[in-house]
């Protein structure tokens, strides 16, 4: 059994997490320590972004987070409705050039 990854979460992902309601930041935690225990989940990884990142979807919600062999770095938790410019970046960066 392989040992757990340590989560990292700066104190702006921190501030980003506070904005949302508790049962969908508990319910984005799960899915990440999910992800992090099976490698199971709503996850993708970006294209066009170096260093690689995966995205999290959970409802309206996209976290975007680095790996690594001990680590999971959480860079950023956004709601796609509420903040749509960043949602279209993410679209590019999934999907490619238009």
């Amino acid at each position: 059994m392989r040992p757990r990854r340590r989560f990292i979460i700066s104190d702006t992902v921190k501030a980003q997490f506070r904005k949302i309601d508790q049962a969908n930041a508990l319910a984005i935690l799960r899915k990440l320590d999910r992800f992090e225990q099976t490698g199971i989940g709503d996850v993708r990884k970006l294209v066009d972004v170096d260093p690689p990142e995966l995205r999290l979807r959970h409802g309206d919600f996209r976290v975007r987070f680095y790996t690594n062999m001990d680590t999971i770095e959480i860079i950023s938790v956004t709601n796609r409705i509420s903040e749509p410019e960043t949602n279209a970046t993410l679209k590019h960066l999934y999907l490619g050039p238009s």
